[in-house]
Parts: structure tokens; C-alpha cells; sequence
């Protein structure tokens, strides 16, 4: 997970998945995570099916 700045959206999160020795490209998450606010600090909760943004 990234959280990246972007002159027009603001700072986003990103995904990536690593798959055997090597990460997938960066893909945007989608407007379920991402606003039009700044999503900083996020971390998953243990079992990884909610992410919070601090």
C-alpha cells in the first residue's frame, strides 16, 4: 500500500501485490477508499478487511 500526492486528487492510496519475488504494478484504488479529501496514514486491521485513514 502507498499513499502518493497528486497535484489534481490530492493524496491517494495505491495497491500492489507481491507476487512470488516481485510486485505488481501500482493500480489507484478505487473511489471506495480514495475521496476528494487527502486518505494519509492508512493501515489495515489485523484480519486486512477494513483499512483506516488517520
Amino acid at each position: 500500500m502507498l499513499s502518493s500526492y497528486e497535484v489534481i486528487t490530492g493524496q491517494d492510496i495505491y495497491e500492489s501485490t507481491l507476487m512470488g519475488s516481485k510486485w505488481s504494478k501500482l493500480k489507484k484504488m478505487d473511489e471506495g477508499i480514495n475521496s476528494k479529501f487527502a486518505e494519509i496514514n492508512a493501515c489495515f486491521s489485523p484480519d486486512g478487511n477494513t483499512v483506516f485513514c488517520v
